[in-house]
């Protein structure tokens, strides 16, 4: 049994409700609470159109229901993303003095500092006119 007030523990079906709403807006992005219902939705539905699912870690704003929890952990919605967030490569030294590097290239340009290309040879041109 899911009632107001709290916080869903693991991604659960619905087998009934009355007047349930729930918070959704940190995993779906929905700024206002969302009505569910215990009705089937089609497989490819997206996470905020899944009006039959309550997600771990949102919250009930009112109503209750009765729901079956079918998973927790890694394999909730909200793990999936957190398992995505950690598995980004970290950056690696060379990636980041690279970074720098063009940050400070486009800094330069923006204060009127241009390299200028002649032959096999770069050399500096301070405020070159920009055509």
């Amino acid at each position: 049994m899911i009632r107001a007030d709290e916080v869903v523990p693991g991604d659960v079906v619905l087998l009934g409700v009355k007047d349930l709403y729930v918070g959704q807006a940190a995993l779906t992005g929905e700024t206002f609470p969302v009505e569910k219902t215990p009705y089937p939705v089609s497989a490819g539905a997206s996470l905020s159109e899944r009006t039959n699912v309550v997600f771990m870690g949102t919250s009930i704003r009112s109503g209750n229901g009765k729901a079956l929890i079918v998973v927790t952990g890694k394999g909730t919605a909200f793990g999936q993303i957190a398992e995505r967030l950690r598995l980004r490569p970290q950056k690696t030294s060379s990636s980041v003095a690279s970074d720098n590097w063009a940050i400070s290239l486009g800094a330069w340009d923006e204060i009127g500092l241009d390299w200028c290309e002649i032959g096999p040879f770069s050399i500096w041109q301070p405020f070159a006119d920009r055509a």
